[in-house]
């Protein structure tokens, strides 16, 4: 392999390597929209987690105070 074939094949693997990384950063990005939008069925785990806890305490604090009337 001369020279220039190898100098054109470590530039054909940066840029491939360059855009799948911005292709999974623009990924990343949709997926943060889709969470902020409420789609909840990509959300990581421990976000779900929070979500859920947070959902739990706001409904028992309305039952509570629905019970103290």
């Amino acid at each position: 392999m001369d020279r220039m074939s190898m100098l054109s094949q470590v530039v054909r693997v940066n840029l491939s390597i360059q855009l799948s990384l911005k292709e999974s950063l623009i990924g990343r990005q949709r997926i943060a929209e889709f969470t902020l939008g409420g789609r909840a069925d990509i959300l990581s785990p421990t976000m779900k987690e929070g979500y859920a806890q947070r959902y739990r305490r706001t409904l028992e604090q309305a039952s509570s105070a629905i019970q103290t009337r």
